[in-house]
């Protein structure tokens, strides 16, 4: 329930906020979320060795009883590869997208430019909720990895968080591919 009511505030605010920014500004930020994005997907898997030897993840003790809503028995002692993947990407995305908040506030006088103001409206809410819900994808997947308790009660009580984690189209299968089921090759001979 608790992720279900997050997830609809953060989803109508992102509405909110691309009305506030326009079409033209929040198209620029989307391309800078795009280019974040693709670098991203290109450099994740360099840093999520070092991220492995920071950040601590619990294991499950037996492969009796599966901690995970989403995830079958088989994979439950390959899931920290999906959470430290996910989480690499998740940290090369946020400074992206930080580096590109930063440009877009020099760039914010370009939302000055004169647009059709139903377009300009709607275009930019539009634009913002489909980076806020790719965005909302990727925290829930790597949420959706961590094999504790409380996480994994709310991934069973929100419908929502489970149909965006196995839903979305193209995400979906692809995070799962990649960081899932792809256990051929260890974190550490990817540096």
């Amino acid at each position: 329930m608790l992720f279900t009511l997050a997830i609809i505030i953060i989803l109508l605010l992102s509405i909110y906020v691309g009305i506030k920014r326009g079409i033209i500004y929040q198209l620029i930020m989307t391309i800078g979320f795009v280019l974040s994005y693709w670098i991203a997907i290109n450099q994740y898997k360099v840093i999520s060795y070092y991220v492995e030897l920071i950040v601590p993840y619990g294991m499950p003790t037996s492969a009796d009883e599966n901690p995970f809503v989403l995830y079958s028995q088989d994979l439950i002692f390959n899931m920290r590869h999906a959470f430290y993947h996910g989480l690499s990407f998740f940290i090369v995305l946020a400074l992206g997208w930080f580096i590109t908040r930063l440009v877009g506030r020099l760039l914010q006088f370009i939302s000055d430019l004169q647009v059709d103001s139903y377009v300009n409206l709607i275009g930019g809410a539009i634009i913002s909720f489909f980076v806020h819900y790719v965005a909302l994808f990727f925290i829930l997947f790597v949420l959706s990895a961590l094999p504790l308790n409380f996480i994994q009660r709310q991934f069973r009580s929100s419908s929502l968080s489970r149909a965006i984690v196995q839903y979305t189209p193209l995400l979906s299968e692809d995070a799962y591919q990649n960081w899932v089921t792809k256990t051929d090759q260890k974190l550490t001979d990817q540096k």
